[in-house]
C-alpha cells in the first residue's frame, strides 16, 4: 500500500501488529506541497519533520520513513523501533513516496508529481556503511 506524501494523516499497523506508526499533526511544506509532521511510534519513538509516505519492512522489524532537512529536501531514514536506532541512506531528495519495504529492498519515487524517478534502496547497503 502506497501513502501518498500529501496525505495529512497516516496511522500503519506493522505487519506484525505489534507496533503503530502514526503522523496526526502533518502540514504542508510549502503551499500546495507534501507534508511533514512528527511520527510518533506506539513504542514512544518520535522522530520530528516526517513525511507521510512510510512503509514497515515485512517483518515489522524496520520502518522506511522520508525525513526533511533545514532546506526542504529529503533524506531516507530507516527506523529500527525496538532498537531505537536510525539510519539515513545517503542523497537528498525532492519528495519521496514509497511504495514497499520488501525483501530487504525500499522501492520509491522521488518527485512522483512532477518528472519521477524510480528508485530502490538496499537495506543491505545501509548496512555496510555503518
Amino acid at each position: 500500500m502506497t501513502i501518498s506524501p500529501w496525505s495529512e494523516y497516516v496511522r500503519l499497523l506493522s505487519p506484525d501488529e505489534s507496533l503503530v506508526a502514526e503522523i496526526s499533526d502533518a502540514s504542508e511544506i510549502s503551499m500546495g506541497g507534501p507534508m511533514w509532521g512528527t511520527l510518533h511510534i506506539s513504542n514512544d519513538f518520535i522522530v520530528e519533520r516526517c513525511n507521510s509516505s512510510i512503509a514497515w519492512s515485512e517483518d515489522s522489524r524496520y520502518l522506511a520513513v522520508p525525513q526533511w532537512d533545514p532546506n526542504r529536501k529529503q533524506q531516507l531514514v530507516v527506523i529500527e523501533p525496538l532498537a531505537r536506532k536510525r539510519q539515513y541512506f545517503p542523497g537528498i531528495y525532492r519528495v519521496l513516496e514509497i511504495h514497499q519495504f520488501e525483501n530487504g529492498i525500499i522501492s520509491a519515487t522521488d518527485s512522483p508529481a512532477h518528472m519521477p524517478d524510480a528508485l530502490e534502496f538496499h537495506l543491505s547497503d545501509l548496512n555496510s556503511q555503518n
